[in-house]
């Protein structure tokens, strides 16, 4: 698991959720940061923006941690992680 989170994934955690900076740590638990549901959605679509992944909504919503979220953005960028953080469908 993460040990630290990276600085760009604070900067958009502190764009989107209005909190002090010190309580953005590996640890944090989304749901002691007071994100609302839409907090949720803005979150992933600058996520998508940033990094340049597709993100599975229900993927997303399953991590629990700041750390969780920072190992899946890591291993969707990853050359091996095809840009994508959990399964994305596919609309047809």
């Amino acid at each position: 698991m993460t040990t630290t989170v990276p600085d760009e994934l604070t900067t958009l955690l502190l764009k989107v959720v209005n909190i002090d900076d010190r309580l953005i740590t590996p640890d944090a638990r989304f749901a002691d940061l007071g994100q609302t549901s839409a907090d949720e959605l803005e979150l992933l679509i600058a996520i998508e923006d940033h990094y340049r992944i597709a993100v599975d909504f229900e993927a997303f919503a399953s991590l629990e941690t700041v750390g969780e979220l920072a190992d899946a953005i890591a291993a969707a960028t990853a050359p091996e992680g095809h840009r994508r953080l959990g399964a994305v469908r596919r609309h047809r």
